[in-house]
């Protein structure tokens, strides 16, 4: 029995007459978390566009010994903010988790909005001379979307049998948050919106949205509910160090540095097959947000074939877009594209599915949150990699080879869990319910 199952098992033994939320309640809680992650849960990711506004500022351009030419110290600065704000958000995920488990996610949620909205009111106010918080603003508006990114998890919770599909659009659409910032960009464009204006709207944005979700979750969950989740969760620590978390730490360590190693390489990769115009590199940074397309095939692979099945079309979908990559030629690459897109889509969303469903909801933030510190930690190994696949080409196809490999042998190690997964004896939920006492169905 799963620590999952072991939990929902226990929950039905101790109130079988619980109050349910009304549906429309529900609904509207599950919306209001996906689209709190679609504003703010990934939007440090859209770095690029956020650089444009401090460009056009001349931000930082005190630094430079010309005033009509951008320099390497600028550059630089510019550089940091970014590079500062993504490590502080990889650090945070862990406890941000554990903070998650033990607050809940209405405080979570509430904690998360503060850090949003201060971040945002700190990057709109900031500047470089005058008042330089450009650094904590971009910190803030990170850690924040962490807590969101977690805290939206909680959400599959809410309708279980479509844990899945939320899952996996709350995965989608952090990826799809990446694209916020250039909208606000294109806002200054169209309208001439200045950064001030833009970024303190969003803090004020931010303060609408947190509140009504926590608002949401607490009309939800209830004092009762969430008591009794305390008082039955199975420490975290002991899922550490279970075979299904180190299982599920080798898969989504591997993919992800897999992943960071394509980002890192693929221009490169398109300008030796001799995409000079860019046309190719353009049309995939437009594929890449379109992820959450592929939201109803992960829904469908695993009602039909379970979430082990849906980690092996992940494999077999790396599989497949390391074969096109190898392909020298430019007509074939948007399929590439493609697949790299749909494997990312369900590499994030079966990794959190896997943990809803072995773990439970109780240590579900604690667990994922040790885990995308761990994956940030691996991914780290993808810098001298990308240097050198970058500077001689001919090595980055030796690289793509080996990465391939290691896509095939991961279809090994999954078809060794699952054959370790089929032997072990299973207890059903209705089983363990009538029969187990809740101190067996916690420790199974």
């Amino acid at each position: 029995m799963t620590f999952g199952a072991a939990e929902r098992g226990a929950y039905h033994l101790l109130s079988s007459d619980r109050e349910h939320p009304l549906p429309m309640l529900s609904n509207l809680l599950v919306l209001l978390v996906l689209g709190a992650n679609l504003l703010f849960s990934g939007f440090i990711s859209g770095w690029a566009s956020m650089q444009l506004f401090l460009i056009d500022e001349d931000q930082y351009h005190d630094r430079c010994e010309s005033p009509s030419v951008r320099c390497a110290a600028q550059e630089s600065q510019l550089a940091l903010i970014y590079g500062l704000a993504q490590f502080t958000t990889t650090l945070s995920s862990f406890p941000a988790g554990l903070f998650l488990d033990k607050a809940g996610p209405v405080a979570t949620s509430l904690v998360a909005g503060a850090f949003s909205a201060v971040g945002f009111a700190l990057m709109a106010v900031s500047d470089s001379v005058t008042f330089d918080a450009f650094i904590e603003g971009y910190c803030l508006i990170g850690v924040g979307g962490t807590l969101t990114l977690l805290t939206s998890f909680q959400a599959g919770f809410v309708h279980l049998p479509w844990q899945t599909l939320v899952l996996a659009a709350a995965n989608c659409l952090f990826d799809a948050s990446a694209v916020m910032p250039s909208v606000l960009y294109a806002l200054h464009t169209a309208l001439g919106l200045s950064r001030q204006t833009l970024l303190l709207v969003y803090a004020g944005l931010a303060l609408a949205v947190y509140p009504l979700v926590a608002i949401c979750w607490h009309l939800h969950r209830g004092t009762k509910e969430v008591k009794e989740e305390k008082r039955l969760a199975i420490s975290w620590t002991t899922q550490l160090i279970s075979l299904p978390f180190g299982f599920l730490a080798v898969f989504a360590s591997v993919h992800n540095l897999q992943s960071a190693i394509f980002f890192g390489t693929v221009n490169r990769m398109l300008a030796v097959d001799g995409d000079q115009r860019l046309v190719y590199t353009r049309a995939f940074g437009w594929v890449l947000p379109v992820g959450f397309l592929a939201v109803p095939l992960l829904h469908a692979v695993v009602r039909k074939y379970s979430v082990l099945g849906a980690m092996f079309s992940t494999s077999l979908l790396c599989v497949g877009y390391h074969a096109f990559l190898l392909v020298p030629s430019l007509e074939l690459q948007p399929i590439t594209f493609v697949l790299f897109t749909i494997f990312r889509g369900f590499l994030y969303s079966t990794v959190a599915a896997f943990g809803a469903e072995t773990f439970g909801e109780a240590s579900l933030g604690s667990l994922l949150g040790a885990l995308y510190s761990l994956c940030a930690l691996v991914a780290l190994c993808q810098v001298p990699i990308v240097v050198a696949a970058n500077a001689a080409p001919r090595w980055a196809q030796h690289m793509y080879i080996v990465s391939l490999a290691t896509a095939v042998c991961m279809l090994g190690v999954l078809e060794c869990y699952r054959r370790y997964h089929s032997v072990r004896p299973v207890t059903t939920e209705s089983e363990g319910t009538r029969d187990l006492p809740t101190s067996r169905l916690l420790s199974s």
